[in-house]
């Protein structure tokens, strides 16, 4: 219903942050391994439809918080390469002028909440910003990232709950890739699925392809609506597959390479490129231009956070509390 009423500029902007999650992602993991970046890169690659496909429907007044692997949510949020870039290199231009890693970085003026490096830590967090959103009864939402590791603890129970009977403007989002860092789905829950899980809470609870970004914009976009009207909470479980190892630093030699290789076949930038063209949404030459376009913004970031400065002494002191 929600996809019926796309327009050819939102099929291009969709593929536009598709295509710069993935290849500012492929960037990120080769700047690591040559030396160049401070942080060390959690690769997002094979999981880009859910952040872009969920991310893009917020409102600027709305809120995310992401998780570790969703960059999408920070460019749909209006997050620059630029700024992305320059964190990543720990450069006094970035989000946090050198003093901590870019995906947890934060910016409430655009609606991003800054993240937390505990696992599940952010769920309750984003209770508190649907609290705060209804108590100014306004109809914004506040969407919530991660994975499903996360879903084994406790914050993720609580903030479920409370969430549902406080019936709070909160979307959460579950990248389910099957494996919380080195450990399978199977030894962490007895149910076949996260999204299961709603009822107990007396919310609904959705599984849909994570590798089809128009599936994902459609239940985004129900949860979203359900949200604004006073409906309370919606589990969104978005199935996908990391291809590479939690971090750039990890070999990934818990899973078998033939296994991975073939979740390559379910790519969400290959499967929409194909719908686009099939469909007659957009040309061959209009998807390159896009990609171009992608390139070009990716490379002044390069050469931006490369000019920029790293941190004096004096700047590395502040905002900092004992």
């Amino acid at each position: 219903m929600y996809v019926e009423k796309l327009q050819k500029k939102d099929y291009e902007e969709l593929y536009y942050y598709l295509y710069l999650t993935r290849y500012a992602d492929e960037i990120f993991c080769k700047y690591y391994k040559q030396g160049k970046l401070q942080e060390n890169h959690h690769s997002s690659q094979g999981e880009e439809a859910v952040a872009v496909g969920s991310g893009i429907l917020l409102r600027d007044d709305d809120y995310v918080v992401p998780s570790l692997r969703s960059r999408g949510h920070f460019w749909t949020k209006g997050i620059t390469v630029r700024e992305m870039m320059a964190g990543m290199y720990g450069k006094v231009t970035g989000p946090a002028k050198g003093k901590n890693t870019s995906h947890h970085m934060g910016d409430m003026a655009r609606g991003v909440v800054c993240g937390s490096g505990i696992i599940g830590g952010a769920l309750p967090v984003a209770v508190g910003v649907g609290l705060g959103i209804q108590k100014r009864g306004q109809d914004s939402v506040c969407l919530v990232s991660f994975g499903d590791g996360s879903t084994s603890r406790g914050d993720f129970h609580e903030a479920m709950n409370l969430a549902a009977v406080w019936k709070l403007p909160v979307i959460f989002v579950c990248e389910n890739n099957f494996i919380a860092m080195g450990n399978s789905f199977k030894k962490e829950m007895a149910v076949d699925n996260v999204a299961i899980r709603a009822s107990a809470y007396g919310m609904p609870g959705v599984t849909a392809d994570g590798n089809d970004v128009l599936a994902v914009y459609e239940a985004t976009a129900e949860a979203i609506a359900r949200a604004r009207k006073g409906d309370g909470p919606s589990l969104l479980e978005f199935t996908t597959h990391r291809w590479s190892g939690h971090g750039v630093k990890d070999p990934d030699t818990y899973r078998d390479r033939d296994e991975v290789e073939g979740y390559k076949k379910d790519c969400p930038l290959v499967n929409f490129n194909k719908h686009l063209i099939e469909k007659g949404i957009l040309t061959v030459e209009e998807i390159a231009a896009v990609e171009q376009k992608v390139i070009s913004v990716v490379d002044d970031a390069i050469e931006y956070a490369e000019q920029s400065e790293l941190p004096t002494a004096d700047i590395v002191s502040t905002n900092v509390y004992a």
